[in-house]
């Protein structure tokens, strides 16, 4: 396998780990982690406890050690009192102390160093020529009253027939005084052989190891099992959260599914209403108007100008009728005129506009001025050129019905999504009870009502802002992107 293939192979393990992690619950990564922290946190507390532990029983072994030694070897270094060696007498004394007591029964070796840290005697084969550097501290260390000791493994054979040396070995340097006197004349390297205390420094790692995990255990089983009700606690209500977020969800989809039937509904509804009203204009023109123009027509026949009035005294209603006949023709003519749309299908924005201007200047022999934006679109929904037809148709007719046609204005403009219109005037204004919505209705068109609901139910925004003596505003705002859904706004209304 080369690096590639191997760096290849870690991180699929490490994305299968990952994997399997984040499937798993709270309970489990919280019992997972809990064992990796607060076991590498007991592991530490436990070693750094079983060290303290062992560095005291050291040196209470030591402790106990020096006293030996200054009951059994201390008497026989008498001569470094007085000379920088020993006797031959001493030096066979101490030997025998080795190799023929029960006190030499335990001890490896021992070595006696001067102050300087050279050597003076030793009952090992292989003493030391001078002392290391570390030996040197030891032994200046012990010089000074101290009792420096370590544990260790010594490999240098015993003087007892070369036999290999115990594993677990004592090492104590202690100061050795001159009888009757606090002078140091000598340091006492003493080798012991310590099997019992290399077992109680065994058995206290394995205890504290062990008091450390049962302690690591029960602290993360307890923990667990809070942590095991909360994740069950948590997995239930997740589990209620998301059907409930689906029955929401469902909830909402059918909403959406109701709100845009309704919306279809209200724009059939208002195209069907101005099929009617088409329909109404032209049964109107059809049939109506075409009796009283007959009915004028007759009239017209019937006057004989050779007739003198004498004769025509039975006739004196004739002119009235006429004039109420012609009167009821031109009313009936213009309620035709506004029930009855230009064909619009496909016409520019810009166009339906002027339409519905002309259109008004025409029947109202009033001027409005024109503040339309060269950047409006090209074209838009039929429903939509409806209604932009009928705001301006409304908003002018109420123009001239209640400010007089004075200062006339239709603005428009677009952003890019949205198509704003304005109708203005500038007549007496309008108070709070005129646009209350029961007096909406007006004598031609829809009515403000009406109007309000088909531009809400294109998803358009309508408003209506007046003050008095400073005339009326009629606004509306029209969506024109295709992609956005039709949501009816807040259509305002704002009397100063």
């Amino acid at each position: 396998m080369n690096r590639s293939q191997g760096q290849e192979a870690i991180r699929g393990m490490m994305l299968t780990l990952r994997t399997r992690w984040r499937a798993a619950d709270l309970a489990t990564q919280f019992a997972l982690t809990a064992l990796i922290v607060v076991g590498c946190g007991m592991a530490v507390l436990g070693s750094w406890v079983a060290g303290r532990i062992e560095r005291g029983v050291i040196a209470h072994a030591a402790a106990s050690a020096a006293l030996h030694m200054d009951l059994f070897i201390e008497p026989h270094l008498q001569d470094l009192h007085r000379a920088p060696v020993l006797s031959p007498q001493s030096q066979k004394a101490l030997l025998d102390l080795v190799t023929k007591t029960e006190y030499g029964q335990s001890v490896v070796g021992v070595t006696i160093w001067d102050e300087q840290g050279n050597p003076v005697y030793s009952t090992s084969a292989l003493a030391p020529i001078a002392a290391s550097s570390q030996h040197q501290a030891t032994i200046l260390s012990a010089w000074s009253g101290a009792i420096p000791s370590t544990f260790e493994t010594f490999h240098a054979p015993s003087v007892r027939g070369n036999a290999p040396t115990p594993d677990a070995v004592l090492k104590v340097f202690a100061p050795m005084h001159a009888v009757g006197t606090n002078r140091v004349i000598a340091i006492a390297e003493l080798n012991a052989a310590s099997p019992a205390l290399a077992a109680d420094i065994r058995r206290t790692r394995f205890d504290t190891a062990g008091v450390a995990g049962l302690l690591s255990l029960a602290m993360v089983a307890s923990l667990f099992g809070i942590v095991r009700r909360g994740s069950r606690v948590i997995g239930d209500q997740k589990v209620s959260l998301q059907s409930r977020v689906r029955e929401l969800t469902a909830s909402l989809e059918e909403n959406d599914r109701l709100k845009s039937h309704i919306v279809d509904i209200s724009r059939r509804a208002a195209d069907h209403n101005d099929k009617a009203l088409r329909r109404v204009g032209a049964e109107l023109h059809d049939g109506p108007v075409q009796l009283i123009a007959l009915s004028l027509l007759r009239l017209e026949s019937l006057r004989i100008p050779e007739l003198s009035r004498v004769e025509l005294r039975n006739h004196d209603d004739f002119d009235a009728i006429e004039s109420a006949l012609r009167e009821a023709l031109k009313e009936i003519r213009d309620l035709c005129s506004g029930l009855a749309l230009p064909n619009l299908e496909k016409a520019p924005v810009a166009k339906v506009i002027e339409y519905a201007t002309m259109n008004h200047e025409r029947r109202t022999k009033t001027v409005v001025s024109r503040l339309i934006a060269k950047t409006l679109p090209a074209t838009a929904p039929p429903l939509t050129l409806m209604c932009i037809y009928r705001f301006i148709q409304e908003g002018l007719t109420n123009a001239t019905r209640h400010g007089g046609g004075k200062d006339q204005i239709v603005a428009a403009s677009f952003d890019g999504q949205n198509l704003m219109i304005e109708v203005a005037d500038g007549g007496p204004g309008m108070t709070a009870s005129d646009l209350d919505p029961a007096r909406f209705a007006s004598g031609h068109g829809l009515g403000l009502a009406g109007l309000k609901d088909r531009i809400e139910t294109l998803g358009g925004q309508f408003s209506i802002t007046s003050a008095k003596d400073h005339g009326t505003r009629l606004s509306v705002v029209l969506e024109l992107n295709a992609n956005s859904p039709h949501t009816a706004k807040n259509s305002g209304i704002v009397v100063q």
